[in-house]
């Protein structure tokens, strides 16, 4: 009977000490372009904090729940491609636009432009959201941002003047969807960010 109860109290220990999170999705995209419109892009799942469940939707009518799927555009067109990650704390939501046009297949990867430290969870804010001329970003130990636009161009990159709140100006942002990385001194974040 004292080893089950020894036993018993160990795990309820250990259960208290893990930390819940929902994962954080993330995702890079190889191409391969012979011979227009046809091209082959293989996605690459990058997410963090134990994804336990994918569900990819290539905007063409074809979705599926693989991790690293590899998937054949067949006509020209812009295509709104969107990863989808669980566990059972949650899920989280990336996108990347595919363009395949008369020079090839071009993508953003999620993390073009970026140079990534370790991912933190909510490490800021930004408010509003969507915006139009002002965003306000929010968070402890703040030190640099950079703005990508969804074809991986970046716009705008700072070091923050002050470590827990910014102001910054996007109304010379042309409207559209953004990725906003901020950096602390040893993480990195990205959300999106609508400007309108």
């Amino acid at each position: 009977m004292k080893k089950i109860l020894l036993l018993f109290s160990i795990s309820i220990v250990m259960s208290l000490n893990i930390k819940a999170q929902t994962p954080i999705a993330a995702f890079t995209t190889t191409i391969t372009c012979d011979c227009p419109p046809t091209c082959t892009i293989t996605f690459d799942d990058l997410s963090s904090s134990n994804p336990q469940a994918w569900y990819w939707n290539f905007d063409d009518g074809l979705t599926t729940n693989m991790q690293n799927p590899t998937h054949v555009y067949c006509i020209y067109g812009t295509f709104n491609v969107t990863l989808i990650v669980f566990n059972s704390y949650g899920s989280d939501t990336v996108s990347c636009i595919i363009v395949s046009d008369t020079s090839g297949c071009h993508a953003c990867s999620t993390i073009t432009g970026i140079n990534l430290l370790p991912i933190g969870n909510n490490i800021f804010t930004i408010i509003p959201n969507p915006a139009q001329d002002i965003i306000t970003i929010k968070g402890t130990a703040l030190k640099s941002y950079t703005i990508i636009d969804m074809l991986g161009r970046k716009y705008k990159e700072a070091v923050f003047a002050d470590a827990s709140q910014n102001t910054i100006y996007v109304g010379d942002l042309p409207k559209g969807m953004y990725f906003v990385q901020v950096k602390t001194q040893s993480r990195s974040s990205v959300r999106k960010v609508i400007i309108q």
